[in-house]
């Protein structure tokens, strides 16, 4: 496992290490709005706006941000956000969808 302080990468646009990814999934499993039966589909590098990669120099330091899909069984409701690997957060969590609450109909439809 990568040590504090210690990168798994080089470029800005590098695939997120393993070690990257549990700390992505641990982060998010720590929000209180989120129950202990949540599932993680999908966590992925969240690249970088062009001009920092653009403008990238070896040996350069920049934000590791990695993108979290996740799926709260008990509140039934998906989430997706970005998490700063680097400050160890998430700037911003947010509800993507509801669950329909009827079969067969998009929520908010009778």
């Amino acid at each position: 496992m990568t040590q504090p302080g210690e990168r798994s990468y080089s470029h800005p646009l590098d695939p997120l290490s393993a070690d990257e990814i549990r700390l992505a999934r641990s982060i998010v499993q720590q929000l209180p709005e989120l129950s202990g039966d949540t599932c993680f589909p999908a966590i992925r590098l969240f690249e970088p706006p062009k001009q920092v990669v653009r403008d990238f120099s070896a040996g350069q330091a920049f934000e590791r941000l990695a993108w979290v899909v996740a799926h709260d069984f008990m509140a039934r409701e998906p989430y997706d956000g970005v998490v700063s690997l680097d400050r160890r957060e998430v700037p911003w969590p947010r509800p993507r969808m509801r669950t329909s609450t009827r079969p067969g109909r998009p929520a908010g439809t009778a």
